[in-house]
Formats: structure tokens, sequence, C-alpha cells
């Protein structure tokens, strides 16, 4: 295994570590932030296909965890100065000696075990966690899950707020049907037998995976690259703070690791018909590991075999009790008014910047599919040891970027998918010219994205252009704190095909960092409103989401419609 990919990997981590921190609470006005954002996040995913290569790789990957312990200390207070102290040593021990693999991996667990002690843990942490948990109820009740009919009282079965915790549409309500394969919740049967939070399943499936890691490295004598792969873990929390809060991803992550850590095809094929059974966002690497195979000339019907049977032995029942419901659930998440958030471009069009209609997102992301099949088609060897990465890309074009889309695509840059020996001596202006190529495709693929861009935008600038919002009055208490609004709002659509009714909802984005990636969502007391027509409403924020007077974009939206006003109080 390369060193020199291993520090790509972990440099990668780093800046979407970066990332995050500047939109650890959002702000959707600040151009600066967004700049940074992108930045970051596109420069993480490029390093992801280079070898970086400089003399103190291995002190700097030493300082990372150091500087991690400091910050467990200090800032998160899992364990004192003096136990930060001890564990800083093991470190510098490991450093001299050729332990560093070893200790590291105590160290993180030490850490891991006064943190999980430490802290609190939410029962839920996500809708999600929280819909599959209820989908295991019900299945052990004997009802079916993929009904959605039977899971639309989630939330009041397990009291909890829709508003303050659920994913909203955009044509009103919040996603309470399961969206996932049934292993999501099948996986859950445990926890819900036993009362307990289904977090602790994902919280077993994060160790699990650090353990495959470090178990399958020393099996393939490179157990040094173990401490690039656990440093970066080290230095974002957000690795461990998903496992207990609920995201799910890190399940689907363990069994693709381990499709790539064994060289059984069998073993390979169940492996991944397992991850798809978790959740859909490992089937974009189906397309790459067929190419894989092919060109490595490894069986590809046994794979796909394996692969197929596995998936159906947990999902099969439920396609056939009702095929219309399953696979109505499994798209949901890209042909539902999911409201639009996130981390990654489309921030330009769900803040009203540059408004583009939401069908660009997913030509986009097949647009980029697409290209970067050909070029591991055409240029396989130079991505031999980089094809997991593609995904990533493509998740970044997403209408709805979310951390767990991106910050694990790196983990699969530490496993060696080159098997065979050979040394791949590539004649130098052979390489020049591949590298240009690549780079051409790559640029056309830009350039066509862009254009539709823009095409997607001037040509659908009815849906931002039909709902108008003028503020009358702001009414706050003694506190500063926002109590109503009073507005006037008219909707004239500026295209025949709009709908002639709508029930426009409302949020906020202020100028300042946020809570809640969904902005401050707000009550209104409108029901509907027809075209050609305006009406005066009043608009307040709910309990939990009190804030501040300070600079804010007001928001109405229906569907796909958009309309926005600006307050610079």
């Amino acid at each position: 295994m390369d060193k020199r990919l291993a520090l790509s990997a972990n440099l990668s981590q780093l800046l979407i570590l970066l990332a995050m921190l500047i939109y650890a609470k959002p702000n959707y006005l600040n151009i600066s932030f967004i700049t940074l954002d992108l930045l970051f996040l596109i420069i993480a995913g490029i390093l992801l296909f280079f070898r970086l290569d400089f003399s103190f790789m291995d002190l700097f990957i030493s300082l990372e965890i150091i500087f991690s312990i400091v910050g467990y200390s200090v800032i998160f207070h899992f364990y004192s100065v003096i136990i930060a102290f001890l564990l800083i040593l093991f470190i510098i021990f490991g450093m001299l000696t050729s332990l560093l693999p070893e200790i590291s991996l105590l160290v993180y667990f030490i850490s891991f075990i006064f943190y999980f002690i430490r802290y609190t843990h939410p029962f839920f942490g996500t809708d999600e966690v929280m819909i599959d948990y209820y989908s295991a109820y019900l299945f052990i009740h004997g009802l079916n899950p993929y009904n959605p009919i039977n899971t639309a009282n989630v939330y009041t079965f397990y009291n909890i707020s829709s508003v303050e915790k659920g994913t909203p549409l955009t044509t009103g309500g919040v996603v309470t049907n399961l969206n996932y394969p049934s292993l999501a919740f099948l996986i859950q049967i445990p926890t819900v037998l036993l009362k307990v939070s289904p977090n602790y399943t994902l919280v077993t499936f994060f160790l699990a995976t650090i353990l495959l890691y470090f178990l399958f490295l020393l099996k393939q004598n490179s157990l040094y690259i173990f401490p690039y792969f656990i440093s970066a873990i080290f230095l974002n929390l957000t690795y461990v703070f998903y496992s207990q809060g609920g995201v799910t991803d890190i399940m689907w992550v363990f069994f693709v690791s381990f499709s790539f850590f064994v060289n059984n095809i069998k073993f390979k094929g169940i492996l991944y018909g397992l991850a798809l059974s978790l959740k859909q966002i490992p089937l974009l690497l189906l397309p790459f590991w067929l190419i894989y195979l092919y060109k490595e000339k490894q069986p590809i019907r046994k794979f796909l075999l394996y692969s197929i049977i596995t998936f159906f032995v947990f999902n099969g029942y439920f396609i056939f009790l009702n095929p219309k419901d399953y696979f109505y659930d499994l798209l949901y998440p890209i042909t539902a008014n999911l409201i639009g958030i996130g981390f990654g471009p489309s921030i330009f069009s769900f803040n009203g910047m540059f408004y583009i209609y939401k069908t660009f997102f997913t030509i986009s992301m097949i647009v980029i599919g697409i290209t970067e099949i050909i070029l591991f088609f055409l240029y396989y060897k130079k991505f031999q040891n980089t094809w997991t990465a593609f995904p990533y890309f493509v998740l970044f074009l997403e209408y709805r970027v979310l951390w767990n889309y991106l910050m694990y695509w790196p983990f699969f840059n530490y496993i060696d998918k080159q098997k065979n020996e050979e040394k791949n001596e590539i004649n130098q202006e052979n390489n020049s010219t591949d590298k240009k190529k690549i780079l051409g495709i790559t640029l056309v693929s830009i350039i066509i994205i862009l254009s539709m861009a823009f095409y997607f935008h001037y040509n659908y600038t009815s849906y931002e252009d039909s709902i108008s919002i003028n503020i009358l009055k702001i009414l706050k208490d003694n506190n500063g704190y926002v109590r109503c609004i009073l507005l006037n709002i008219s909707y004239i659509p500026k295209n025949p095909n709009l709908p002639k009714i709508i029930h426009p909802y409302f949020r906020i984005f202020p100028n300042e960092p946020l809570s809640n990636a969904n902005g401050i969502m707000l009550k209104s007391n409108i029901t509907y409103l027809q075209a050609n027509s305006w009406e005066i409403v009043k608009v307040y924020p709910y309990s939990f989401d009190e804030f501040k007077l300070c600079p804010f974009e007001l928001q109405a939206y229906y569907g796909n419609l958009l309309g926005i006003t600006y307050s610079d109080h």
C-alpha cells in the first residue's frame, strides 16, 4: 500500500473537517463562508485522486493525533490534562518505535471510552434512525413498514416534534415513510426488543470499522498505513458524533470496506449485497466496481449473482408484498419535494442567489457519473487504486449535500485495490498525454454542467418570480426576539403550467450562524393562495426556534416555487 495515497486521503479528510468547521452552524447568506466551504470540498475530492509525498509524513500524522488529544482534554474535556499528557507520551513512544499503529488504536479506544462515559447520548438523534427503529417495531408486530400509512404516526408514537426534528417537504409536512432497503430496519430488531437506543448498533459498527481496518491492514503487511487512517478519525469528532447521534452511514461503509478487503469473489458479492441492503448510496460504486472486476479479469457474473441474491434475501419479501410501496419509498429521496439544505453548490439555488430548477442537480449527477465511467474505462491504470472516490463528486452535485454523503469516501483510499504485483511502467510522454486527455474530458463535462446551470436558471425564472413578498411590520419583544412578522404575499403565475392554487410555507435564513440547517421554520395563518391574488399574512417562529432581529432572508415556498425578500433590520 502506498503511503502517498494514504496521506492524500488523510489531507482530504482534513479539508472536509475544515469545511465542517466553517459550516458547523451554517450561514447560507455569507458568500465568504460559502466560497471557502465549496473550495475545501472540491480540493478534498481532487486530493483523493493524487499521491502526495513529503519527508515528514509520519511525523505529521503523529502530530495530528497529539493535537487531537490536546483538543479532547482542553476543549472537549474528555479527560484531564494529566491523562492527556500520558496518552501523548504513549504516542511519542510509538513514534520512536514501530508500535505507532497499535498504540494509536489503543489511545483512540481509551479516548472513546472517556467520551462515551462523560457525554449523554440521544435516543435517536435523526429522523432517519427513528423511522428505521419504528419500522423494526412495526415489522415485529406484523405490519409492512413500506406502507406509508403504517409509518405516518411515527412522530406522535415517540412524542417528538416533527417540526423540530423532521425533514420538511416543500409541499407541507415532513418525511415519515421508510426510505431505505430493509436491512436498515431489520438490523435494529435487537435494539427494539431490548428497548435500547438504535445508536448502540451504529456505535458498534463504528468501532468494528476501525478494528476491521486495523486487522486487515495487519494481514496485508500494511499496518504502517493505519496511523494515517486513525489520525483522521482522531481529528474529526464528527465520525463518532454521527455514529452515536443517529447517522447510519457507517454500517454500509463497514460492509463495503469489508468487501474490498476480502479476496474471495463470493464474499465480495455477499458483503456488497449487505451494503446495498442498508442504503442506496453504495449503488453508485457499481459501474466502477464492474469495470474494476473486468479489468482485473475477475468473475463479474459471480460477483453480481451473490450481490443480487444477498439483496433479495433481505428485500425480496417486501418487494413481493407490495412492489409499488417498496420502490416508491426507495426512490423517495430523489422524487420527493424535500426542502433545500446542504453544503454543496446547491446553496446558491435554495438561498435564492442564483435559482436553478431542481432537475438540474439530478442531471448533473448523471453527467458527472458518465464522465467518470468513461475516464475509468479509458484510463484504468490511472485510477486503479483511487476509483472508489468517483462517487464523491457525483454526490457533491446532489441537491441536498449532507456531510455524511461525502465524509466516508476517503476511507476506501486506505485499502490497496491493486491486487497484482506488476509494476506499471508508464512512458512519461504517454503519461503526460493521458493527463491532458483526462483534463480535457473533465473540462468538457464541467462546461456542459455550467451550460445546463444557466439553462435551468433562465428558462425557469417563473418559479422564482411568481411569488412576491413585502414585509409590512416586524414585531419583537423587549429582549429583541422576533415574535411576529406581518407581510403581504402575492401569487401571480408567470407560467401557464404552474399550479392555480398553492399553500405557501415560510422560513428565514438570518445572516448569522444557524443552529438548524433547515433554517428558522415559521408558522403562518395562511391556508391557500389562488393564482393572481394576494393576502396579508402573519408569520411567527416556533418557541424552540426563537431568534433576535438581524439582517435576514425570508422565503415563501411551495413545491419548486420560491419567493424571497430581504430585511436589513
